[in-house]
């Protein structure tokens, strides 16, 4: 993915077995995260059209993945770290999935998922709903969708 808005990939590697992932990315850092840059007393005095710059930002990201055909899957402020310059981006591919059933294929079915992903309170309600219900009882959902409820989550 290279996009103003979601963090460069340097190299994807190789894990020792013993990690509970087998692979990770080597990534640009920054120092804060959307959470953190929340959190300040002196984000109730930020202007509100700064506000919405900050989400058209996020906005912007999550339709490039989607043009991509990667749904995110655990959008939330944790997951998007601020520049210096006040450019923010999208981090932590962990959960990312491809969005139909033939990846890259956009006439093919939206794939559907029944798995619990993302993070409370992120996560849309047919998804929170899954916790105590088992694997083959859960009603499938559009992972798509599933972005746009966390996107209006924060």
């Amino acid at each position: 993915m290279k996009h103003l808005h979601t963090v460069k990939i340097y190299e994807l590697v190789k894990l020792p077995a013993q990690l509970q992932r087998s692979w990770g990315m080597i990534m640009e850092l920054y120092p804060v995260d959307l959470l953190t840059v929340i959190k300040r007393r002196s984000w109730n005095s930020v202007p509100f059209a700064e506000k919405l710059c900050f989400f058209k930002q996020i906005c912007l990201a999550l339709k490039y993945m989607h043009e991509q055909d990667i749904v995110y899957l655990d959008l939330k402020p944790e997951n998007i770290l601020v520049t210096e310059s006040g450019v923010l981006k999208i981090t932590d591919f962990g959960c990312c999935l491809f969005g139909h059933e033939e990846p890259g294929n956009f006439k093919s079915a939206v794939k559907k998922s029944k798995k619990m992903l993302g993070t409370p309170p992120y996560q849309p309600p047919e998804v929170g709903a899954m916790k105590n219900v088992l694997l083959k009882e859960r009603s499938p959902y559009d992972q798509f969708k599933f972005d746009y409820w966390s996107l209006g989550m924060i």
